[in-house]
């Protein structure tokens, strides 16, 4: 078991507002914690300063030994849209899940300590998944912030599962969770967040919720993570097993697709390493034309500023700035044999992936 401290803020279980008639959904944000003294007052000052009635904070503690609790109590104390959960030894994955469990909202997202959202953010998220169908999973771009400054834009314009599984150094994908929210209702369909995974459990969870979700891209920018020397990630990659858990994370889930659609993402991922080898070694003007007309010749490129295929289920697309996806699959299907897609020819992207 695991004490809960709350100030009830008055919402029904229903996980919806209702507000003259029409319905609203709650968001739900979760953030997970463990000796996160020196972040955690920002973090929910950030939450806070959204001024979004709709909006419930949960921190889940995995059983700190600084100051967290005690300005976790006092939080709780001033607001009630904060709650806080403890439950000493919950890794990260586990307090995650704990959060989800807990959550009264139709709409998750999950704020790591040391991260922030723009202004303006939720309440924005909120008015977009007033016109999704549900189960449904949008992102935004991120900024990475290092040593005070903007070192990049995560902008993963394209999620469909194929150009996820292509890899970061191929394909931009969300990095960071402060980019983008979902359906409480995803994890009925994918499961929770893989709790012996300490590491890629966000990548995982993605990666199996693209296969059932309605999902779409917005391009503006919704959140921001710091890289820092003490964060998680940071240190994983400093041991040298970062990129080692991801490749090994990107093979499982290649091999869960249909015989077709493995081996066309099998031929564009050797087409693309190919081309960057032809690239960084200089190759002649020849070869680069040829590995890139086989890119090419796989499937239509699409034009600037069309991001996916197909349109939003009940309407209000437009409304929202919304450019849609289509899932590659749906529920029970999302391991049927199926045609392989057409491949879509992007940018080669040089960018080393830096997820903190």
């Amino acid at each position: 078991m695991y004490p809960i401290l709350t100030r009830d803020p008055g919402v029904g279980s229903g996980g919806n507002d209702v507000s003259v008639g029409v319905v609203r959904p709650l968001l739900s944000v979760i953030t997970p914690v463990l000796n996160g003294d020196r972040f955690l007052s920002g973090c929910l000052d950030n939450v806070l300063a959204q001024r979004c009635p709709r909006v419930e904070h949960l921190i889940v503690d995995g059983g700190s030994t600084d100051a967290t609790e005690a300005i976790a109590r006092d939080y709780v104390g001033r607001y009630g849209t904060i709650r806080w959960i403890r439950e000493a030894g919950a890794n990260q994955s586990r307090a995650m899940n704990l959060g989800v469990e807990q959550s009264r909202g139709r709409v998750i997202g999950v704020l790591n300590v040391d991260d922030f959202y723009e202004p303006g953010t939720l309440e924005r998220v909120l008015a977009l998944f007033a016109g999704l169908p549900s189960p449904s999973f949008a992102a935004g771009n991120c900024k990475a912030w290092q040593d005070g400054r903007v070192l990049y834009v995560n902008r993963p314009v394209n999620l469909r599962l194929e150009k996820l599984l292509l890899g970061p150094e191929y394909h931009q994908f969300p990095f960071n969770p402060a980019g983008y929210f979902y359906d409480r209702a995803l994890h009925a369909f994918v499961g929770p967040y893989d709790e012996s995974d300490e590491y890629t459990m966000d990548l995982d969870f993605l990666l199996r919720a693209v296969r059932v979700a309605h999902v779409v891209y917005i391009d503006e920018t919704w959140g921001n993570y710091r890289i820092h020397a003490n964060a998680k990630t940071a240190k994983d990659r400093a041991a040298g097993d970062h990129d080692r858990r991801r490749e090994a994370l990107l093979r499982r889930h290649r091999r869960q697709l249909s015989r077709r659609r493995r081996a066309a993402l099998v031929a564009e991922l050797s087409t693309r390493r190919l081309l960057r080898w032809a690239l960084r070694w200089r190759a002649g003007s020849a070869v680069r034309s040829v590995l890139a007309l086989a890119l090419r010749s796989r499937g239509p490129r699409l034009r600037p500023g069309i991001r996916a295929e197909g349109s939003l289920e009940h309407g209000g697309a437009e409304r929202h700035g919304v450019q849609p996806m289509e899932p590659s699959a749906r529920g029970a299907e999302a391991h049927r044999e199926e045609a392989a897609p057409p491949v879509v020819v992007e940018p080669l992207l040089e960018v080393e992936d830096h997820r903190a």
